[in-house]
């Protein structure tokens, strides 16, 4: 049986997974393939998202994430981020 704060762990990493697959429109891959450093967070309380690559995509394109999202993802962001770490580790 997994602790509470595993399971609280693994709720704000799925939330964050479904908010940014819903809100960018993004395929599995494309969503595997961020990482924090293609991730920006505003102080208003939303973002934007860098897709390096997508298919058929020549050059990167962003996509903006709502304020659900954002906090879903200021939630599992280390302090100390790697920006080329993967956003799902």
């Amino acid at each position: 049986m997994e602790s509470a704060d595993t399971a609280r762990r693994r709720a704000a990493l799925d939330l964050a997974i479904i908010g940014v697959l819903a809100d960018g429109g993004l395929r599995r891959s494309e969503a595997a393939a961020l990482t924090w450093g293609d991730v920006e967070l505003w102080a208003d309380g939303t973002g934007r998202l860098t897709i390096q690559k997508g298919k058929n995509q020549v050059e990167p394109a962003t996509v903006a994430v709502t304020a659900a999202t954002a906090r879903a993802l200021r939630d599992i962001r280390p302090d100390d981020v790697d920006l080329a770490a993967p956003c799902s580790d």
